[in-house]
C-alpha cells in the first residue's frame, strides 16, 4: 500500500445485491486471490439502479476490475474501457 492506497487489479464481481438504499457487491480474484464484500450507500434510486446495472454488466461479462482503496473510500473501475485506446498498440 502505497501513500495510503491500496490497489487491486483483475477483481471481479461474485454478486450484486440490493438492501434498502445499499447495494452489496461481492467481488473476488486478483493475483492476491482476494475475497470481499464493498457496500455502497445511494439514498438516490436513479443512482442506485443505474449503479446496479453497471455491477450487473461486469458481472455478467467477467470484466476484471480494478478495486482502488483509500480511507473510506472504495472505487471499482474498469481499466480497459477507461484506458484501453490508449494503451493500445498503434498500429502502421
Amino acid at each position: 500500500m502505497a501513500d495510503g492506497i491500496e490497489l487491486l487489479q483483475d477483481v471481479l464481481v461474485l454478486s450484486v445485491v440490493v438492501d434498502g438504499t445499499t447495494v452489496v457487491v461481492d467481488v473476488y480474484g486478483s493475483p492476491a486471490n482476494v475475497c470481499g464484500t464493498v457496500r455502497i450507500d445511494l439514498p438516490d434510486p436513479a443512482r442506485r439502479w443505474a449503479a446496479v446495472d453497471q455491477l450487473t454488466r461486469w458481472e455478467r461479462d467477467d470484466t476484471p476490475l480494478t478495486l482502488i482503496v483509500r480511507a473510506t473510500t472504495v472505487v471499482l473501475q474498469d481499466d480497459h474501457a477507461a484506458f484501453g485506446p490508449q494503451l493500445a498498440p498503434s498500429l502502421p
